[in-house]
C-alpha cells in the first residue's frame, strides 16, 4: 500500500493517508455496504474516496460525516 510518507529521512512525517485509488475504493464500497446495506452510489464513491485520497480524512472522519 502506497501513503504518502514514503520518505520521512529527507521530509517531515505528515497525517498518513493511502494514495492507492483502488484500496481507497474498496473502503469506501465497504463502508457504505455496512453502513447503508447497500452499494455506494457513484456520487457516494467520488465523494468519499477524494476526501480520503486528497484531504486530512480519515475513515472515521468518514463514518462521522455519512
Amino acid at each position: 500500500m502506497a501513503t504518502n510518507n514514503f520518505d520521512v529521512i529527507m521530509n517531515p512525517a505528515e497525517y498518513e493517508r493511502s494514495l492507492d485509488r483502488a484500496y481507497v475504493e474498496a473502503l469506501v464500497k465497504n463502508v457504505i455496504d455496512v453502513a447503508y446495506d447497500r452499494d455506494a452510489t457513484g456520487h457516494e464513491l467520488e465523494y468519499y474516496t477524494g476526501l480520503l485520497l486528497e484531504d486530512t480524512d480519515n475513515p472515521d472522519d468518514l463514518v462521522i460525516k455519512m
